[in-house]
């Protein structure tokens, strides 16, 4: 399957809440996200890892994102979960 697919589907469930990432008091706001953007921070790792694995990664970074916004490190919390969901995928010791 293209990977640019994957990557919008992926995107697309996001932002439709199927995977039950965002709860009432979430400071990430859904609003806030495009598939289009989703997609393009998702393709990179689309063949590398599974797609369940991609969508737990986006959790974490909700929560962590979340959490950065409630003790005052975030200003955006969608920009922060954003960039907390890209950095999982990183090597270790390389940011």
């Amino acid at each position: 399957m293209n990977p640019t697919f994957i990557a919008l589907k992926l995107a697309n469930r996001i932002i439709a809440n199927q995977t039950g990432w965002h709860y009432d008091n979430c400071k990430v706001d859904p609003a806030r996200l495009k598939s289009s953007s989703l997609q393009t921070v998702i393709l990179p790792f689309v063949g590398q890892f599974s797609e369940a694995k991609i969508l737990a990664r986006w959790a974490t970074a909700v929560r962590a994102a979340h959490a950065a916004k409630v003790d005052g490190l975030a200003r955006n919390a969608t920009a922060y979960a954003i960039e907390c969901f890209k950095s999982q995928f990183q090597p270790k010791g390389k940011l």
